[in-house]
């Protein structure tokens, strides 16, 4: 497995590291139970060439967990797959759209005390996201945190 520390640019050779890493990560899934199945989007795009991971401010107005930091993600609709839940969270909440074969893979399922099992859905974009507009019934404001930003051991 190659640290996250290790990849200085968001290109073709940082993907297919990522994609090796995901690859080789088991990913344990949790029973939904009683739980709410939700899914999140782990994107990771760029910013001034460096890879970064997308977040988001909730908006002040939402009901639950408003002002918080967060993935882009929400609960699955009925019948849906987790990617495809990712991926229209993605769209309707910065209006960023990715096709299906920018999908990596999936993390572990994590269970919250709010009631859902979420699954962390990996997505590659590679592009700058300077573009990208907050759904403001949903979203504050989008932010990128770099690789070593996360990889800091205060972060």
């Amino acid at each position: 497995m190659i640290p996250a520390t290790q990849f200085e640019s968001c290109d073709h050779q940082t993907r297919l590291c990522v994609s090796e890493n995901i690859t080789s990560f088991s990913h344990e899934s949790q029973p939904l139970k009683d739980l709410r199945a939700a899914a999140v989007a782990i994107v990771i795009a760029a910013y001034r060439g460096s890879p970064t991971i997308l977040l988001t401010r909730r908006s002040g107005k939402l009901r639950a967990h408003s002002g918080q930091w967060a993935l882009p993600g929400g609960r699955l609709d009925a019948g849906e797959a987790v990617e495809d839940a990712a991926l229209r969270e993605l769209q309707e909440e910065v209006n960023l759209s990715l096709p299906r074969n920018a999908i990596i893979g999936r993390l572990d399922d994590y269970i919250t005390r709010s009631g859902y099992r979420i699954t962390p859905v990996v997505l590659w974009s590679g592009q700058e996201l300077d573009h990208l507009e907050p759904n403001p019934d949903e979203v504050a404001s989008i932010h990128t945190v770099s690789f070593k930003e996360l990889a800091n051991p205060s972060a």
